[in-house]
């Protein structure tokens, strides 16, 4: 069922399955980043007052986070497999 939507309010009263395709996956994690690029440029200029150091701070970070999930996700396939 549709989160967040009660089950007669979904067309046809039954429960709606969403299907997870790796274009959806995909669109989700490029929309997420990019709140997450936002909030964190946001705060940072905020905090500093500098927009390059803002800047430089944001690019770091967010490069290190994509490092660091993707060594979480390959760790999980190795010690983990599904």
């Amino acid at each position: 069922m549709a989160r967040g939507i009660s089950p007669s309010l979904v067309p046809g009263g039954g429960a709606t399955v969403v299907s997870e395709t790796r274009r959806r996956s995909a669109l989700k994690a490029i929309t997420y980043r990019v709140i997450c690029v936002i909030s964190l440029l946001s705060v940072t200029l905020l905090m500093t007052g500098d927009v390059v150091e803002s800047i430089s701070i944001t690019v770091v970070f967010q490069t290190l986070q994509t490092l660091l999930y993707y060594l979480h996700e390959r760790a999980w396939a190795l010690y983990w497999p599904a």
